[in-house]
């Protein structure tokens, strides 16, 4: 991917890719370090942005790692006997059972 992303206060985290946000988030840091360096002080937006950046990231990180996770557990699940899967089961009803009072 040959990108060149430009931050502005405009900057809509929810419309680009993962790797879209991580070049966001350095471009952020960097001039973050530029203010900091001239012992100016940081604009609003450039801290507001860093933050969303990072809370998009962490969102779809989480998602993609729990979807990982489904696919892993589908995956296993389907190597289980049919003997696990009837024990699984009838654990399941006997749990509903309880829960229903019967």
């Amino acid at each position: 991917m040959n990108r060149i992303i430009v931050i502005s206060q405009a900057f809509d985290t929810e419309i680009v890719e993962l790797e879209d946000l991580f070049v966001a988030q350095s471009q952020l840091k960097v001039i973050d370090q530029g203010y900091q360096e001239t012992t100016m002080e940081t604009p609003e937006w450039v801290l507001d942005k860093m933050e969303a950046v990072n809370v998009e990231i962490n969102h779809r990180v989480a998602s993609q790692l729990k979807a990982r996770l489904r696919a892993a557990q589908a995956r296993r699940s389907a190597l289980r006997t049919a003997d696990e899967k009837r024990g699984d089961l009838d654990a399941e009803i006997e749990d509903l059972k309880k829960r229903l009072g019967q």
